[in-house]
């Protein structure tokens, strides 16, 4: 786990330093710190998960359109596409409730900042 967040810490997501957990977010140091790692993961999180999304919809509607009247392979492509709305109705929940938990706690996290190394 340290890995994985260490790899995202040093590729343009926000630098983790240490004893900031206690100093809250600051405007004027955009660029470092846990709150611009949070906000530039769950960004590019989004992005990935609406790319995913969409082409999960298109191959099931390209499976759809070429079940040939099969009930089984029809209900199966229903069932995918049915899966993929339930999907983008996620994404939009939870980004809905990012950005009220970001109004309530005060930290800009859907305006991304990076800081050159």
């Amino acid at each position: 786990m340290m890995t994985f967040l260490t790899f995202f810490a040093f590729t343009g997501f926000g630098t983790l330093k240490p004893g900031y957990l206690t100093g809250g977010y600051d405007p004027a140091d955009a660029g470092s710190g846990l709150a611009t790692f949070i906000k530039n993961s769950l960004n590019a999180f989004y992005v990935v998960a609406g790319l995913a999304v969409f082409v999960y919809l298109i191959i099931a509607g390209f499976r759809y359109v070429t079940a040939s009247g099969d009930q089984k392979a029809l209900q199966d492509a229903s069932k995918q596409i049915s899966g993929a709305v339930t999907g983008i109705a996620v994404i939009i929940v939870s980004y809905a409730f990012v950005s009220i938990l970001s109004a309530v706690l005060g930290v800009p996290i859907f305006n991304p900042t990076f800081k050159a190394p």
